[in-house]
């Protein structure tokens, strides 16, 4: 999946360089990461959680002497704050933002009728989003330090994914010659992905064709209302300090 990503990100930026973000969409996006924060802190006080993990030094200690060092991150109140000031928060942002107008594009040419997401339990039948949509990291120092460096969390564009659209995508790369594969296993093995519906959990897929119709940190956007479940403590969200940058 992983793999898929990165080839799907190379494609489109050699095809379809994106244009220079305005200003009014990167304030829009810190906004709009706010308001996903301020979510998840009511969440968290919902269900009696603290909002900073006591434990989480002793943990990360713990997890260090077996070898694991876990990059720190930012709590919820501080990211209740996070603004284009914060070392690298600003490129961490124009990389979400540029994924989204990516995925927004294949979906406008190639339609898209299933959609997948991490995002809570497949079993379900996915009504998305599920719990939380902060579940990509991004670093406030590079190269990142494992005792200096922060981890933010944020609004993960990649966390819907219109595979049968992205499906048509990457065939038609295929035949451009900008996607080859050494052999046919490898190949099937790529676009099985998108070609069965063993990846295709969606139950509600106007919720996802409005979520790619506008930006979701636009002032205009349809409110995606996110139902309050049990979520996991903050120290199980910990970003490993291997974790490559977003």
């Amino acid at each position: 999946m992983l793999r898929a990503r990165i080839v799907f990100w190379h494609l489109f930026r050699k095809s379809s360089p994106l244009a220079t973000l305005a200003h009014r969409t990167l304030l829009d996006f810190f906004a709009y990461w706010h308001s996903v924060v301020r979510d998840e802190i009511n969440e968290y006080a919902a269900h009696g959680l603290p909002l900073i993990d006591p434990d989480a030094e002793q943990s990360r200690a713990r997890r260090k002497r077996a070898g694991i060092t876990f990059i720190r991150q930012y709590s919820l109140p501080e990211l209740a704050n996070v603004s284009a000031s914060m070392p690298n928060a600003t490129p961490a942002v124009i990389r979400q933002i540029q994924i989204w107008k990516a995925l927004h594009c294949v979906v406008e040419k190639y339609d898209a009728t299933k959609f997948f997401t991490n995002n809570g339990q497949s079993s379900m039948g996915m009504e998305w989003p599920y719990d939380s949509i902060m579940s990509v990291f991004a670093y406030d120092s590079s190269p990142v330090d494992p005792e200096k460096t922060k981890a933010y969390r944020l609004p993960n564009m990649l966390d819907l994914e219109p595979i049968d659209a992205l499906g048509r995508f990457f065939h038609d790369a295929q035949a451009k010659g900008d996607l080859p594969f050494p052999d046919k296993d490898t190949e099937w093995y790529f676009f099985r992905r998108y070609e069965t519906d063993e990846f295709y959990d969606m139950t509600d897929v106007s919720k996802a064709r409005a979520w790619f119709r506008i930006p979701p940190w636009s002032a205009n956007s349809p409110h995606l209302e996110r139902p309050t479940r049990p979520i996991k403590p903050p120290a199980d969200k910990a970003a490993p300090a291997i974790a490559p940058p977003q």
